[in-house]
């Protein structure tokens, strides 16, 4: 029994001193096991490059990569549908279900971190087309950006859907755009906001991103959509063009008085002794907004006018905006602006003994913070600050007997 006590004994202190090394070599066991298992199996398991990034998206574009992808009727591979009716037709993806939200389609072949989206899209029945960047997920919308418009069609907005797939807004603009034609959309991700433009107008900049890269994608709520071009390329690739004069003319809408059209010219004719103003249907930001004016030859008028109100918080009414136009059938230029109750408050004039009977060039380059007025192509007033960020644009005439012609717009910094 001695001896038999002291062998157990002995037995026992040896297992507690080689249990570390016995527990180890076990776990190593376990886990070659399972790694072997892991390697060779059929099972589906997580693409650690892709996954790697979207982490840390290292895509910076460097040329135009159009996405379209597949043939008549075939997607392809690049995209995933998430949710909706999509099709490949005439090499255009399109989404066919009216009755669903957020129906969204991913291209998972990419991701991009600093770069522009560039969307060409047509709505065929209802509105509601719009565009995802920044996904953190080929199979949810949570944490991605949206840009989209509303379903009546009169605005466009973004936000971002946050990590439980709640949307929460970041903005808004009101629009004009004929949603039954084609549209751009063009979306700038920056490394830490955005930018919004539509049909070459900057509608939002500096919008503050949630999601820095990632993929890109489609989404429709309730409406049939077309997409006819989609690309990514690098954000300074993104061109912007000035509107038309054609286009400006063509979309606009009287508010007051009697205005004539002829292809590129406008006349405003009804004569009482008011301001009389032509919504040209535009919100603006940052831009150079010219036109030639002819008041005619005095003798009707002596003390008519012609100008711009821009900025205007409310496209049909002039309470907030600003305003420069000639006066006294253009021998001074005035400026200011009108009060929330529409009562003009001048903040300047100048005279400018310039020769009667004869057309003068006027031009406004609005910048961030302030405006400067041009007057036949020589900078006149400079740095007049401005209260408003953005806003709408129309003509304004004093009384009758004016003429606009060659009215341009130009999208950006002059």
């Amino acid at each position: 029994m001695t001896n038999l006590a002291i062998e157990t004994q002995h037995t026992s202190d040896s297992i507690r001193r080689h249990l570390p090394l016995l527990l180890f070599a076990i776990t190593l066991i376990v886990f070659s096991l399972s790694l072997n298992y892991f390697l060779t199996s059929d099972n589906p398991r997580p693409d650690l490059a892709q996954t790697a990034a979207i982490t840390s998206p290292a895509d910076t574009v460097t040329g135009v990569l159009p996405l379209m992808s597949g043939g008549d009727d075939a997607i392809g591979t690049n995209w995933r549908p998430l949710s909706g009716d999509w099709i490949m037709e005439d090499g255009r993806l399109r989404q066919t279900n009216l009755s669903g939200f957020d129906q969204a389609i991913v291209y998972v072949s990419r991701v991009f971190r600093t770069y522009a989206l560039d969307v060409t899209l047509r709505h065929t029945e209802n509105s509601g087309g719009g565009v995802l960047f920044n996904m953190q997920s080929e199979d949810s919308l949570a944490s991605s950006h949206l840009v989209r418009f509303e379903s009546d069609g009169s605005a466009l907005y973004w936000g971002y859907f946050d990590e439980n797939g709640q949307f929460v807004g970041q903005g808004f603009a009101p629009i004009t755009a004929d949603l039954l034609q084609a549209n751009r959309l063009v979306i700038k991700s920056h490394a830490t906001d955005y930018e919004v433009w539509l049909n070459d107008l900057l509608l939002a900049e500096n919008v503050p991103l949630h999601t820095a890269g990632g993929h890109v994608g489609l989404a429709v709520s309730q409406a049939d959509v077309i997409y006819e071009n989609i690309s990514v390329l690098p954000i300074d690739g993104v061109g912007t063009a000035p509107a038309i004069p054609e286009k400006l003319i063509a979309q606009a809408e009287t508010i007051n008085g009697r205005w004539v059209f002829e292809t590129d010219v406008v006349h405003q004719m009804q004569d009482d002794p008011t301001d009389y103003m032509l919504a040209l249907n535009v919100l603006g930001k940052r831009y150079l907004l010219e036109t030639t004016v002819d008041l005619g030859d005095g003798t009707a008028a002596p003390d008519n006018g012609a100008g711009f109100i821009f900025h205007m918080p409310d496209r049909a009414t002039r309470a907030g905006a600003m305003m420069v136009r000639f006066m006294d059938h253009g021998q001074q230029i005035l400026w200011g602006q009108f009060d929330e109750n529409g009562m003009f408050k001048g903040i300047g004039n100048l005279g400018l003994e310039l020769p009667l009977n004869q057309s003068r060039h006027l031009a406004v380059r609005v910048g961030a913070g302030s405006f400067d007025i041009l007057i036949d192509g020589q900078e006149r007033i400079s740095d007049v600050p401005l209260t408003e960020r953005e806003g709408w644009i129309s003509l304004i005439a004093f009384r009758g007997n004016v003429t606009f012609s060659d009215i341009n717009l130009n999208i950006g910094d002059y």
